[in-house]
């Protein structure tokens, strides 16, 4: 199992692999004093997709954790896109 790990404030792509993968948990963690929006999604290079229903829209508060079961594919040559308006960790567990 793959792990895309680290911290970020603005937005983040992956690297494109040439294999599909499918997330399986997201780990976000706030490392601001305010309420942050974070949203996860896949992108093929040119157009965004974010998750329907979860797309992880969370609003934080500082120091509070949050972790989503999920089964997400990511098809071939697609990228993992993350974007937070505040400094957000984040863990992905990818199989």
């Amino acid at each position: 199992m793959a792990v895309l790990k680290g911290t970020i404030s603005g937005s983040i792509k992956s690297t494109a692999y040439n294999i599909a993968g499918t997330i399986k948990s997201i780990g976000l963690y706030n490392r601001h004093t305010s309420a942050i929006v974070v949203s996860v999604g896949i992108s093929s290079g040119t157009t965004d997709y974010y998750f329907k229903g979860s797309n992880l829209a969370a609003t934080l508060t500082t120091g509070f954790s949050e972790l989503t079961l999920t089964d997400v594919t990511v098809p071939a040559n697609w990228q993992i896109l993350i974007v937070s308006t505040g400094p957000v960790d984040y863990f992905l567990s990818i199989d």
